[in-house]
C-alpha cells in the first residue's frame, strides 16, 4: 500500500524465508512445510507456511494489524519483554496496540482491512485523525486539521477511485463544521532543479 517499504534477501536461505515490512502489505505465500515465512514487522513477527493475507504497520500507527483470509499464521509481539502470541485462522482480525502491548482478535468479515487492493477506501466509525491520515498516504498530500471541534466526527463511508477533490467535497457535505480549503504547493528552491520540466 502506499509510503509502505518491504526488505528481503533474494534467494531465501534454506532455513527461513523471511522479509521486513514498514507500511502496509497484502502477502500470497506458497506452503512450504520445511521453511516457514516470517514478516518481521518491527514489534511483532508473523510466521505462515503457507496463507494470504494483510499486514498493516506503519511506524507511526499505534497499533499493528493482520487479517487473514485463508489458511493460518501465528503473531508473535515483545514489548516491554512481554511477549504475547496468538494463533489465527481464518477471516480473523488481529490489532496489537504497540503502547499497552494488549491484543485484540476477532473474527469477521475483512473486506475492510483488504479493500485498499481494489482501489477502495472504506472508513468505518473512523476518527478524522485515522481520516487524514488515509488521505495523506492514498494522495501523497498533507492533511492539516485546524478546527478542534471535528474531532467529535466519526465517518462511516466508502470511496471507490475517487479523486481526492471528491472525497473531500463529500466530507465537506458531510458536517457543517467541515470547510475545506486548497494551499497550493509550493517548490523548495534547495530541491528543484531547473533543468528539469
Amino acid at each position: 500500500n502506499a509510503e509502505s517499504k518491504i526488505r528481503d534477501s533474494i534467494p531465501f536461505s534454506r532455513e527461513s524465508r523471511q522479509v521486513e515490512l514498514q507500511g502496509e502489505a497484502y502477502l500470497e505465500v506458497v506452503h512450504n512445510d520445511k521453511v516457514p515465512f516470517i514478516v518481521d514487522a518491527g514489534l511483532a513477527k508473523i510466521k505462515v507456511l503457507g496463507t494470504h493475507f494483510n499486514v498493516k504497520a506503519y511506524p507511526d500507527d499505534a497499533q499493528i494489524e493482520v487479517a487473514l483470509e485463508e489458511g493460518s499464521v501465528e503473531f508473535t509481539s515483545i514489548l516491554d519483554n512481554k511477549k504475547t502470541t496468538a494463533r489465527l485462522t481464518p477471516n480473523d482480525y488481529l490489532k496489537l496496540d504497540k503502547t499497552t502491548g494488549k491484543v485484540k482478535m476477532i473474527n469477521t468479515g475483512l473486506y475492510k482491512y483488504t479493500s485498499w487492493r481494489r482501489n477502495t477506501i472504506i472508513f468505518d466509525e473512523s476518527s478524522i485523525s485515522e481520516v487524514a491520515k488515509t488521505l495523506e498516504r492514498w494522495y501523497g498530500v498533507k492533511v492539516i486539521i485546524d478546527t478542534p471541534q471535528i474531532n467529535k466526527y466519526k465517518f462511516t463511508t466508502t470511496f471507490e477511485n475517487e479523486s481526492l477533490y471528491r472525497v473531500l467535497e463529500l466530507l465537506e457535505m458531510s458536517s457543517p463544521d467541515i470547510k475545506i480549503i486548497y494551499n497550493p504547493g509550493k517548490i523548495n528552491k534547495n530541491t528543484y532543479n531547473k533543468n528539469n520540466s
